[in-house]
């Protein structure tokens, strides 16, 4: 049995060294092939040179010492760099269209395994960002230094036009997919997937005239992209144009409405005309929601039409705002957003695919990102090259038999996207439709409306109307069945024969060794039966002199002790010590000197051999000893032990009861009292802590919170401090504090938590988030509303005799510190 143990794991030490994961090779592969080795496995080069393999990282050092070489892998990856806003005015598109370009790079890799092409893969390269145009510029340089020379994004095109300077220099390709600003519309290496505004702007200026407004009022945001906005506008409208600029960085809400509501007075004054029939152009990002919760506070400005842009329609800042989404309904807000050919089938594939990561319908700009990667893909596989100038060459022809989630494109000498398709968006109900939707006061039901918009259309400009989702549909995708279409998402079917074999011998080593071992217990199982067995037939002369001690057949002291007829012991086994001392004048007939002789005898050499030959049968001939006390049914009038046969010892000293009284000590033993040190535990909580135990369960209970923004959330403490002090108090803090860098930081974000072993145990929680200004510094621990406020943290910090504080540098995080005044204790 041995043997068969050691043959199974002799096999399983030999596959190990010679089978490798499902996507390794094995010895016998030829040498042909294209070897790539994923995630944990290196490559490496037989002795003989003919041919590669893939091996555990842990396995590399016992490889290279039996003459193996590390191989050059073939395979060359293309880094794409993800410029997407996780954080600020912008971070509804950039969190969406990030999240569809990592689905379309898993699926473009999907499909490079499909055509049996995976010399080269594309690996995303992500950054959190916020619009600062600086702090983006930043991280391009940065990327660009570790070797990343193709991007996609930025969001806006203020940053766009921050950094072009530099990617014109350096020769890098960017693939934007929101910036729509007309100036930026250049020859160069910069490719636009969204068309400029110049056809919105024109489609908004006829608007306006079409309902007789003598002045358009606009609240334009200050930057490249919101100036461009305006001046098109400008260009187009024949009448008035009345524009007021606001500060992305400190918009002065209450003082931009101020100046909009008189701007908005005095020319109702002059002009005579009433307030339906001027309109507000709201030129902004996710700082909209915030103006037209404040718009609510003037009278004048819920009484004119107002409209928005590509970049307020299906805003999810302005739905989350209560007061601004009544106020949008109250104004007939509505917004046109370029869009695609929602019934095809690539789009809904992708709609699909997004709703299931996103929770709901995405935003137009997703899908740029999408076709971007795609449309980067397949153009590095047309020029078999990852040179952005040879990717930059190839684009425009790629473009051109791209069929994706936007339709056919075309694309501009500029580079940018030809398209006169846009959709209308309205909020009704406080949700975002695609379409000019309206609620029936009859019927209370939501439908299309006809409106100026469609009278307006021309063969230049088409307006996109479609029916709003049913709550309970999600649009399924549908196989393409062209044969010429490129797969958009369509996994390898291509099984992998020698994974398949690696299974079945792996399955095969588990079943010989789980037979080997279950052979091995029931062998081992019959050896102990069997020694059991001879073990009691070689004792079973022993017990006969059980029924051949003399004592039994002396039975006069039997009858002559009364005690037995007189079975108090029997109702009453335990008290026996009570009424001992009633027969204990019994003593007189000194029957109790006559059994101690006989039991000096008897007790002496029969305990001795019976303890021996006792605890062996016990466990298995329990059965065969049964019939053995048969043949000595003469005991029966002690059948008192019967109940208890299991101690089997106990019955020798049967013929002698007297002597039971004497474990009378025993209930003595069992003195329970000994749990008494039990309810010894500390009834404070105060106690002796460690540092490493407490920061591995803040660690446990948080890191399920990090998952909906993937952050990294680490213990990047060294020492491991031990103090004396309540350890409730102290994870409640880390709690609160762990929520707070949560808020603060973006997708794809670190969380570091530690302590420092100073004079007081200071721990720390750090996080890589956009910091927090000065002002909302002093104000953090004022309040307790929201994740930022933290005054009763700081209460549990004070009531503990410590201190709380905060260290914030913009762009680069916020580290909040707690101190506990005790010292350390080893």
């Amino acid at each position: 049995m041995k043997n068969i143990v050691f043959l199974s794991f002799l096999i399983f030490f030999v596959m190990s060294f010679t089978l490798v994961d499902v996507y390794g090779q094995s010895d016998n592969e030829q040498s042909s092939e294209i070897v790539s080795c994923t995630e944990g496995y290196e490559l490496v080069s037989k002795p003989s040179g003919d041919s590669s393999i893939c091996v555990k990282s842990s396995s590399l050092e016992n490889f290279l010492d039996r003459g193996y070489t590390l191989a050059t892998s073939t395979q060359e990856n293309l880094r794409v760099g993800l410029l997407f806003s996780t954080s600020g005015d912008a971070s509804t598109y950039g969190l969406e269209s990030q999240h569809a370009a990592l689905i379309a790079i898993d699926d473009f890799n999907e499909y490079l395994k499909y055509i049996e092409n995976e010399q080269i893969i594309l690996v995303p390269e992500i950054v959190s960002l916020k619009i600062d145009p600086e702090h983006t510029l930043e991280q391009v340089k940065r990327m660009h230094l570790d070797g990343v020379d193709v991007f996609i994004g930025p969001d806006t095109s203020a940053e766009l036009e921050f950094m072009k300077s530099y990617v014109d220099s350096e020769g890098l390709l960017v693939i934007s997919t929101s910036s729509t600003a007309p100036s930026l519309a250049i020859e160069d290496n910069i490719f636009r997937l969204v068309p400029d505004d110049t056809h919105q702007t024109r489609l908004l200026a006829l608007l306006a005239e079409s309902a007789g407004s003598p002045t358009v009022f606009l609240l334009v945001r200050d930057d490249t992209w919101g100036n461009d906005f305006a001046s098109a506008i400008e260009e187009y409208y024949s009448g008035n144009v009345s524009i007021i600029h606001y500060d992305p960085v400190s918009p002065l809400y209450e003082q931009t409405l101020q100046q909009l509501s008189e701007s908005i007075t005095a020319e109702i004054t002059a002009s005579e005309i009433t307030t339906s029939d001027f309109r507000v152009g709201m030129i902004g990002f996710g700082e909209s929601a915030e103006f037209l919760s404040r718009a609510t506070q003037f009278d004048i400005l819920d009484d004119v039409i107002w409209f928005g842009t590509d970049f307020t329609a299906n805003e999810k800042k302005i739905t989350e705002n209560e007061k601004a989404v009544e106020f949008a309904q109250n104004v007939s807000f509505k917004a046109l957003q370029f869009s695609a050919d929602i019934e095809s089938t690539a789009y809904q594939e992708i709609e699909t695919k997004l709703f299931g990561k996103l929770g709901y319908l995405p935003d137009i700009y997703a899908f740029t990102a999408y076709d971007a990667v795609w449309i980067l893909g397949l153009s590095m596989l047309d020029a078999a090259s990852t040179n952005p100038n040879d990717l930059a060459l190839e684009i425009p022809s790629t473009i051109t038999s791209y069929n994706g989630a936007l339709g056919n494109l075309e694309l501009n000498d500029a580079g940018d996207l030809v398209s006169d398709n846009y959709a209308v968006w309205s909020i009704v109900d406080g949700a975002w439709y695609k379409g000019n939707y309206a609620k029936n006061m009859e019927s209370g039901i939501i439908e299309l409306v006809e409106t100026d918009l469609e009278e307006l259309a021309t063969d230049e400009t088409i307006l996109e109307k479609s029916a709003p989702p049913a709550d309970d549909e999600i649009p399924i995708a549908q196989p393409s069945t062209i044969d010429d279409e490129i797969p958009i998402t369509q996994p390898s079917t291509a099984y992998d024969e020698q994974s398949i074999l690696v299974n079945l011998l792996i399955a095969l080593i588990i079943v010989v060794s789980a037979i080997a071992g279950f052979a091995i217990w029931k062998l081992r199982t019959l050896s102990i039966k069997l020694k059991n067995f001879i073990h009691t037939q070689k004792i079973e002369p022993t017990p006969e002199p059980e029924p051949t001690p003399e004592p039994e057949p002396t039975p006069e002291p039997e009858p002559t002790p009364e005690p037995e007829p007189t079975p108090e012991p029997e109702p009453t086994p335990e008290p026996e010590p009570t009424p001992e001392p009633e027969p204990t004048p019994e003593p007189e007939p000194t029957p109790e000197p006559e059994p101690t002789p006989e039991p000096e005898p008897t007790p002496e050499p029969e305990p001795t051999p019976e303890p021996e030959p006792t605890p062996e049968p016990e466990p298995t001939p329990e059965p065969e000893p049964t019939p053995e006390p048969e043949p000595t049914p003469e005991p029966e009038p002690t059948p008192e032990p019967e109940p208890t046969p299991e101690p089997e010892p106990t019955p020798e000293p049967e013929p002698t009861p007297e002597p039971e009284p004497t474990p009378e000590p025993e209930p003595t033993p069992e003195p329970e009292p000994t749990p008494e040190p039990e309810p010894v535990e500390p009834k404070d909580s105060v106690r002796l802590l460690s540092s490493k135990e407490i920061l591995q369960k803040c660690i446990q209970t948080h890191s399920s919170l990090m998952t909906d923004k993937e952050i990294d959330f680490s213990d990047s403490s060294i020492k491991n401090v031990k103090f004396v002090s309540n350890e409730k108090p102290i994870l409640e803090i880390f709690s609160n504090l762990i929520r707070a860098s949560h808020h603060l930081v973006g997708s794809y974000g670190q969380i570091e938590i530690g302590v420092n072993d100073d004079e007081d145990i200071t721990f720390f929680v750090k996080d890589n988030g956009n910091g927090i200004s000065k002002e909302e510094q002093e104000k953090v621990f004022e309040q307790n509303d929201g994740p930022l406020g933290l005054m009763g943290t700081k209460e549990l910090v004070q009531d503990m005799g410590g201190k709380i504080w905060i260290e914030s540098v913009s762009f680069l995080g916020t580290t909040f510190y707690f101190s506990i005044p005790v010292h350390p204790n080893s």
